[in-house]
């Protein structure tokens, strides 16, 4: 009976401590092909590898997607940069997976944060010399500038 109470007390504790807003939910940057899950209490400095030897450093602000983002070229030359606003709302995306021990098929939900980029982008050529501004308000461009 002792246990059991321990248990039933240990059990409510848990339900009052978590919250719906610490759950991570993936961020999904589209025009990188790049996702991840923010660590910790969500402001982090990542910096990855992607395709055709491009790489980004992404200094995050918080778990739905605000962001500084910074893009570099193969030869560590920055190629644009600018920031990124939270995502309107969780979204969704359904995808295929296969149980190998049952031969099985099903469909599985994933959720994610598609922030939008918002304010100036700067984009430079692979010399880091200026090329192009963008301003895009929440995922829209609105206006750009050509400097070559």
């Amino acid at each position: 009976m002792f246990f059991s109470k321990i248990f039933i007390a240990s059990l409510f504790m848990a339900l009052i401590q978590y919250h719906p807003d610490q759950m991570r939910y993936r961020i999904r940057l589209q025009e990188y092909s790049y996702t991840f899950i923010p660590q910790g209490k969500c402001r982090d400095t990542l910096f990855t590898k992607l395709d055709q030897g491009k790489s980004i450093k992404i200094y995050l602000f918080d778990c739905k997607g605000k962001m500084n983002v910074e893009c570099f070229n193969k030869d560590s030359i920055l190629i644009e940069k600018g920031s990124y606003v939270n995502s309107l709302d969780l979204l969704k995306s359904y995808y295929y997976a296969i149980d190998a021990t049952r031969s099985k098929t099903t469909i599985k939900v994933s959720s994610y944060y598609h922030p939008l980029r918002n304010g100036v982008w700067y984009y430079y050529d692979d010399l880091g010399e200026p090329l192009l501004n963008k301003i895009y308000d929440r995922g829209i461009v609105i206006d750009s500038f050509i400097f070559k």
